[in-house]
């Protein structure tokens, strides 16, 4: 079977599947756990934002002081392209690729790592976000998907006045060296 015909075989099996499993508004539930592992979802084309929100035992919440960097990435077949909701607003959207290639993308770091797959990341900082990812772009009519959330590690930046503190007391441990050793003033 040439990859037409079994992308028209996938299809039907898909949205069949689909009709008779999800409701009409399913929210997927996933724990999307920051530093965690690569959580799947399924989208599929002609749904809205509120359709796929996906809700991690509520919105997803950052606590002050962190931020979390999301990934998202398609899946298995090139081709697919997602817009990123966050908050009901339309953040991003992943970029649209050629399509009709079979990879081998079948876990997230494996699809992260496939340049043929469309994908995008973003951070997001503290506060409270429910995130949807809605199909823009896809030959079947639905996609798979990955996302995965890191936290960022924030860096220790000393103040400069600090720095100038620190620089103070250097000095005066170099002088009182200098006077204790008896060196003599010209």
């Amino acid at each position: 079977m040439n990859i037409s015909g079994y992308r028209q075989v996938m299809s039907c099996i898909a949205l069949a599947g689909t009709a008779l499993l999800a409701p009409a508004s399913a929210h997927a539930q996933l724990t999307l756990i920051p530093g965690g592992s690569w959580e799947m979802f399924t989208t599929i084309l002609g749904s809205t934002a509120e359709d796929n929100d996906l809700w991690f035992g509520g919105p997803l919440t950052i606590s002050a002081g962190q931020s979390i960097r999301v990934f998202v990435t398609d899946a298995d077949v090139t081709g697919d392209a997602f817009d990123i909701w966050v908050n009901g607003s339309l953040l991003s959207s992943t970029p649209s690729v050629s399509s009709g290639v079979f990879t081998d993308a079948i876990d997230g770091n494996t699809a992260w790592a496939d340049g043929r797959l469309s994908k995008a990341s973003f951070t997001l900082g503290p506060g409270a976000y429910t995130l949807g990812f809605v199909l823009r772009e896809s030959d079947f009519g639905y996609a798979d998907g990955f996302v995965r959330a890191e936290v960022i590690q924030a860096q220790v930046v000393p103040e400069p006045g600090m720095l100038g503190l620190m620089g103070l007391g250097l000095l005066g441990v170099a002088l009182l060296g200098i006077r204790r050793t008896g060196v003599p003033r010209s």
